[in-house]
């Protein structure tokens, strides 16, 4: 029972994560938020075609620190599908070590947190992609306000860089698991 206490509480965390530009706004955000482990630059950006024949082989994984308990993570995952249509499927998972205040346990499935952030464990959305920007929103995530990203490569790095519209924890290294 405790165990679902903690993940529903730290999931209504990370749900509210990126819920408005932690600079601007001049909150503290909910995500640690690491810089790339390289530099985006625009010769490094993917195209468009190039992140859809990624997306159909290949799922995007992104794991974060939480801001307020630093012994737990969060694990976003956009699921691969083979539809050239924007439509996506995303995952959210919440994992704590077994240091600090909570008991550790294994990845769970991410609780709802409120009204706005109602996605829970799984939800779909849908983007487009112009000019190697990808803008999408998720129901039930961030009032599916749409957030815009791009994806950039070095090597075998990858990473989301926010370019406009609704921050989320995306943003920083990711990677690419064959489906």
């Amino acid at each position: 029972m405790r165990e679902a206490a903690v993940v529903v509480i730290v999931c209504g965390l990370l749900a509210l994560a990126g819920a408005t530009p932690a600079a601007a706004q001049g909150q503290e955000s909910l995500c640690v938020m690491q810089p790339p482990s390289f530099t985006p630059t625009r010769a490094n950006r993917l195209s468009c075609e190039d992140v859809l024949k990624l997306r159909q082989t290949h799922h995007m994984v992104a794991i974060r620190s939480v801001q307020k308990r630093p012994n737990c993570q969060s694990r976003h995952t956009r699921l691969s599908i083979d539809r050239r249509d924007g439509s996506f499927v995303q995952t959210c998972e919440v994992k704590c070590n077994a240091t600090g205040r909570f008991q550790g346990f294994d990845w769970k499935p991410c609780g709802t947190a409120d009204d706005r952030n109602r996605a829970g464990v799984r939800t779909t959305g849908v983007g487009t992609c112009n000019g190697g920007v990808w803008c999408g929103a998720a129901l039930g995530l961030y009032g599916e306000a749409e957030a815009c990203h791009a994806i950039h490569r070095e090597g075998d790095r990858y990473a989301v860089v926010h370019v406009r519209g609704q921050p989320t924890c995306w943003d920083g290294d990711v990677t690419f698991v064959r489906r």
